[in-house]
């Protein structure tokens, strides 16, 4: 969950940054909102209609039975052993190794897909054309891109007290 939160910040800034500075009065970043809250004739949520305008909405998404993942069924990713065996740490990869105190701490790699559902919404139709060609000029469409960042990830509290109860 730690590392979802981090991507999906991450992505809401990288949209936010393609628009002019200050540009969104609005920002709202769901996993439970769904297209149905925009339509005026239909939602009971009138407040959230009368928001102020422009809307960035972003709703993530994970799937994590996705076989089309980068790295897929490498040993970095597929578990080859199983984990019956005290000694047996087949290919998973080391993170903390201390052989005086016969600590080790491995882990596996899990690749899994984020899909981003993002809406903008705008005052009038001339907006929303307008941006839509500003944003088809500004991001390549349907094809792959690489953006560098680094993620920080959540070590469990019982994995750092059992660290530091054996280390100290």
């Amino acid at each position: 969950a730690h590392t979802f939160g981090n991507v999906t910040a991450f992505v809401t800034e990288y949209i936010k940054n393609l628009f002019p500075k200050n540009y969104f009065n609005t920002v709202n970043i769901s996993s439970t909102m769904a297209y149905r809250h925009f339509s005026v004739f239909e939602t009971k949520n009138k407040n959230f209609i009368k928001k102020k305008k422009p809307m960035l909405i972003v709703r993530p998404r994970v799937d994590i039975m996705n076989n089309d993942v980068f790295m897929n069924g490498t040993l970095l990713t597929t578990r080859i052993t199983d984990n019956f065996y005290d000694r047996d740490f087949g290919n998973l990869q080391p993170f903390i190794e201390d052989n005086k105190r016969g600590l080790h701490v491995r882990y596996l790699l899990n690749r899994i897909k984020m899909f981003f559902d993002v809406t903008i919404i705008v005052e009038t139709q001339m907006e929303q054309l307008n941006n839509a060609m500003y944003f088809k000029n500004r991001v390549r469409q349907n094809l792959p891109f690489y953006i560098d960042t680094y993620l920080e990830n959540n070590v469990p509290r019982e994995i750092i007290m059992f660290i530091s109860k054996e280390v100290c």
